[in-house]
């Protein structure tokens, strides 16, 4: 018999159906942004994202759950890309949900540093930003265990909003005040004393890795503007989402290799049934089932 671990590993392709539809006008617009001015032809890369989720193939073992596992795919791994960005979610979510478990119960605090609202940013301006980040978390809220998260919102002139969500371990007798956390990250940001720049909350294990996995931008609020994109895409390139200190990377680091025991396990146990593949493709707003072939398990 499966176990309940077991269950989660079957994917569902009507989630994929709905993810590729909603990713579609933000990939066609990305891709815009990767063509070439002398050809006027797109790049390998503005091809790939255009073409991201186009091909799927699944695994189908006909064990009593019906269970598929995605096989191979045609992603493109942009960061900016919906259809990517949810399958970044939903491993990372994993990942950081095993990492607070192996953590257990410690005093966690939501932290949220954000900064004016601005009309333009590039990679230098982002990397400084997580820079003064860190030295608000080791000086003034002298935690070296924490996750830091980045998120870009904009807003209805078209301003970018960027801003880290922060879960740390309180170490302080007393927790920081809203004041003093205004206060000091304004100096450390040089914003200006008088913006309502962050918040804090204390949380718990339940509701941690969900806020933190979320995606870089939030597609549901903007409009596929190439410009907007390719600024983000630009100040945002080789720079990571989430980044870990500590205790919390540590246990980070022991939950990825837990999870893929976990999932050789499931792998193993799932080898007993026999199997086929099955071939999509990307057409008319739908996935059609192209091809069956065997994979028997010996």
């Amino acid at each position: 018999m499966l176990t309940q671990k077991q269950t989660k590993v079957n994917e569902k392709i009507d989630d994929f159906i709905k993810h590729k539809n909603f990713a579609l006008q933000i990939q066609k617009a990305l891709a815009e942004n990767n063509r070439n001015k002398i050809t006027n032809k797109l790049t390998r890369k503005g091809e790939n994202i255009l073409n991201c989720g186009t091909s799927l193939e699944f695994q189908h073992y006909f064990d009593p759950n019906d269970t598929r596992t995605l096989h191979t795919a045609n992603f493109c791994k942009n960061k900016l890309c919906p259809m990517c960005a949810w399958r970044y979610h939903i491993k990372n979510s994993v990942i950081l949900q095993k990492t607070f478990e192996i953590l257990g119960k410690q005093d966690y605090y939501h932290l949220v540093l954000t900064i004016p609202n601005t009309k333009f940013i590039t990679k230098e301006f982002l990397v400084k930003l997580r820079e003064k980040a860190s030295i608000f978390m080791e000086k003034i809220a002298k935690s070296i265990d924490y996750l830091i998260s980045f998120e870009i919102t904009i807003d209805k002139n078209k301003y970018f909003h960027p801003h880290y969500h922060i879960i740390y371990i309180n170490k302080l007798q007393q927790p920081l005040t809203r004041k003093k956390i205004q206060t000091e990250w304004a100096k450390i940001a040089n914003t200006g004393t008088n913006y309502a720049i962050a918040k804090q909350t204390k949380c718990t294990n339940n509701n941690i890795a969900l806020e933190l996995t979320k995606y870089i931008l939030k597609f549901e609020d903007i409009e596929p503007e190439q410009n907007i994109l390719k600024i983000i895409d630009m100040a945002t390139k080789s720079t990571k989402k989430i980044c870990a200190r500590g205790v919390i990377l540590e246990a980070k680091k022991q939950a990825e290799k837990e999870l893929d025991k976990e999932k050789f396990e499931i792998m193993q146990n799932l080898k007993i049934y026999d199997s086929e593949i099955e071939w999509f493709k990307w057409f008319n707003g739908t996935y059609h089932l192209e091809q069956r072939r065997c994979n028997t398990n010996e």
